[in-house]
């Protein structure tokens, strides 16, 4: 599979505290890009690249991670199957801040109002 992530822009990393259980700081940052690959080849790579990185399955949802890669947004598809758009986006600020900051102007693809509205 290519690699075809062209445009890519990256937001500022911002530090939060862990939420759901107790834990070290994460680090949090957005990556905007256009890709011609599909949703299940964008999570595929995303997947392969957390392996790659020694990511560990078996820990609980809720804990400390090296790595953590997500598709918040795809275009403005909606998509339940795959969680798109990402249902935390609204609940998690080291959600929204990263994707406000790339996306100043853009629109939440369910709730039809700017994403910059929720900070």
């Amino acid at each position: 599979m290519r690699l075809n992530f062209f445009d890519v822009l990256c937001s500022d990393i911002f530090e939060s505290k862990s939420a759901g259980f107790k834990g070290a700081d994460f680090y949090n940052m957005g990556v905007n890009a256009t890709t011609d690959l599909s949703i299940a080849d964008v999570l595929s790579v995303l997947r392969t690249i957390e392996n790659k990185q020694g990511r560990d399955r078996s820990m609980p949802k809720f804990s400390s991670r090296g790595i953590d890669l997500d598709l918040v947004l795809y275009d403005e598809v909606v998509d339940r199957k795959n969680n798109l758009p990402r249902s935390d986006i609204l609940q998690y600020n080291f959600v929204l801040a990263p994707l406000a900051q790339l996306n100043p102007e853009g629109v939440h693809p369910l709730e039809k109002r700017l994403i910059s509205n929720y900070l």
